[in-house]
């Protein structure tokens, strides 16, 4: 995601509203997680599972990403 916002608080909203999470309780883990993730010391997988996918959705990370 050169040169872009990629996952940006926007995004993130947006996100939460398309998929119906809570909004803050991602934003919060997003904010613990960002830093390791953008040093690249998780893979996307491990970031989204502890950002987003910490606890059971109606949606997997497959349709998330379609």
């Amino acid at each position: 995601m050169l040169l872009s916002n990629g996952w940006d608080r926007e995004m993130r909203h947006r996100a939460a509203e398309n998929f119906g999470f809570e909004f803050d309780e991602v934003d919060e883990r997003h904010h613990l997680t960002s830093d390791t993730y953008e040093e690249d010391a998780l893979t996307l997988d491990q970031y989204l599972e502890r950002a987003v996918f910490f606890k059971k959705r109606d949606f997997s990370p497959q349709r998330a990403a379609n």
